[in-house]
């Protein structure tokens, strides 16, 4: 959670080349689910290609420790992956202890939104986005970390655990029609080939749920923690040793350990070009292989093969996203000759990445 903050993903840029392609992929009958909330028509006919067998690869995760991210977006955000079956559960409990605590106790946050999001048969990740102002954002960031882990320790309130059952309970009980989410998610699982609980099982699990229970879950995922925190709020390096998290240092720009090194590889690259900034010294070095910018003798870079989409605004600016979703905008009026620089950034990657972005 808070690492991409690129927009919207640009869909007023797809073509209908595009979006023919991705139907004759995705729209097939070994790759569509329909749910009904009544029997299922008799006359029903939804004839569908057979399609290709759709593969479905999942990346492994890139942070494995507790670790803070340092954030585009305002607020704190806690993130944590945790075993599927009660990770609603667990996640209403979470909700009802942060919002005792850190709203009606000490009065620093308006709400807390939570999300889960399966991940694979085993597990989801469970997401509290908590919205303070901004001069509470430091306080927001301690408390909201002491909290999960003062619930390891002391366990769950018998309020948070009411409050979750009800909440779950709430949301399936109804005699008269089944949820959509939940039918929703039946059809998601289907297609991913996991296992899921009917709505029955999830019932009676949310009626027969105890604290301890709920704390054992939590205790084995707290390892999982990761923290966004709004970037232009200060935050001590104390306060970062203190909750035991890693700092994720990772940015679109890398400093290049040994600069010398990487001054002379662009020079000897017959191929790279350089603009200058219009009002500092800045340059801006491309080759084949990078980006590269210099500021006052530090070099950082890009490497171009790390950019996964890159977004051509329609006001004639350029932003790069990388595969671990951190961005930079590039505006061509601050750089001498940028029209010749725009034109160069999107002949350097290739056509399918690049999207048009609408300022609408």
């Amino acid at each position: 959670m808070g690492a991409a903050h690129f927009g919207a993903p640009a869909t007023t840029g797809l073509t209908k080349a595009e979006l023919t392609e991705w139907a004759c992929r995705w729209l097939a009958a070994g790759n569509a689910a329909l749910t009904f909330t009544g029997p299922v028509p008799s006359a029903l006919d939804i004839p569908l290609p057979a399609g290709e067998p759709v593969s479905h690869h999942q990346d492994p995760p890139l942070i494995t420790v507790p670790t803070l991210i340092k954030s585009q977006k305002q607020g704190v955000a806690l993130s944590l992956l945790v075993p599927s079956p009660d990770a609603d559960l667990l996640c209403e409990a979470l909700r009802y202890e942060l919002l005792a605590r850190l709203r009606h106790d000490s009065g620093i946050i308006y709400s807390v939104e939570n999300f889960t999001t399966a991940i694979d048969n085993d597990q989801s990740q469970l997401d509290l986005i908590l919205d303070p102002v901004r001069q509470n954002t430091v306080p927001t960031f301690r408390e909201g970390i002491n909290t999960l882990r003062g619930v390891v320790d002391a366990g769950f309130s018998e309020d948070a655990v009411q409050s979750a059952r009800h909440a779950l309970m709430t949301e399936l009980g109804w005699d008269d029609y089944i949820p959509q989410d939940h039918l929703d998610q039946l059809a998601i699982d289907t297609l991913f080939g996991r296992s899921s609980r009917d709505r029955q099982e999830l019932l009676d699990r949310a009626t027969n749920v105890a604290s301890g229970e709920l704390t054992k879950i939590l205790r084995a995922s707290i390892g999982s923690l990761i923290v966004a925190f709004d970037k232009s709020v200060e935050l001590s390096k104390a306060d970062v040793r203190g909750l035991g998290l890693a700092m994720d240092r990772y940015e679109i720009w890398q400093r290049n350990k040994d600069p010398k090194n990487a001054k002379s590889a662009a020079e000897v690259d017959a191929e790279s070009t350089t603009w200058r900034h219009k009002s500092t010294q800045a340059r801006l070095t491309l080759t084949p292989t990078r980006l590269m910018t210099q500021t006052s003798g530090k070099t950082r870079t890009i490497l171009l093969a790390d950019v996964d989409v890159v977004g051509d605004h329609s006001c004639g600016g350029i932003s790069l996203m990388d595969y671990r979703g951190r961005t930079c905008d590039l505006n061509m009026d601050e750089w001498k000759a940028g029209k010749k620089l725009r034109r160069k950034l999107l002949e350097a990657f290739p056509p399918e990445i690049i999207r048009s972005f609408s300022e609408e």
